[in-house]
């Protein structure tokens, strides 16, 4: 089984790789995730003002390391691709942008970072393919629901989370 992470800022085009890719290989619906952080904001009542709020960042966290063994188990049974729409380290940089200072930043990685299911995720995205991609102002597009403020800038600051396991 192969997993390949599609990760970048809002308005990269994230999505519309995703589905391609998908439609392209006959990927099972099972085994794609798609849209896990916008599904929470709009399930729980969060908006993009809402981004600094750590607890936003926890639930959208928790929501898709749940997807991904989902998606894992099913790819799992039948030998195929787990592809997803971001990663469980997207909550952690979006909580990294929005802190005040480093320390809070420290303290939001630590409080994110620690738990054994995100642990896990880590081991296997290791062992993934992992596609960056940046971002392209003529695709920025507000929906009302993603930040999409100061893009550029903020991709360099996310590779801040290189070292997020410490090695």
């Amino acid at each position: 089984m192969t997993e390949v992470y599609i990760i970048g800022p809002s308005s990269t085009g994230k999505t519309t790789l995703c589905r391609a890719l998908a439609a392209t290989l006959g990927l099972e619906e099972s085994t794609v995730i798609s849209e896990v952080a916008r599904d929470v904001m709009r399930g729980s009542g969060y908006t993009r003002e809402d981004v600094g709020m750590l607890e936003m960042q926890a639930a959208i966290m928790g929501a898709q390391l749940l997807r991904e063994r989902q998606a894992r188990a099913a790819a799992s049974q039948s030998r195929r691709i787990l592809l997803s729409d971001r990663s469980a380290i997207d909550p952690i940089a979006y909580a990294v942008l929005s802190s005040a200072s480093k320390e809070e930043a420290e303290g939001r990685v630590q409080y994110l970072s620690n738990s054994s299911q995100f642990q896990s995720a880590l081991l296997a995205y290791r062992q993934s393919v992992v596609v960056l991609l940046a971002p392209v102002p003529e695709w920025l597009m507000d929906d009302g629901v993603r930040n999409i403020e100061n893009q550029v800038s903020a991709a360099g600051k996310v590779m801040l989370l290189a070292n997020i396991d410490g090695s």
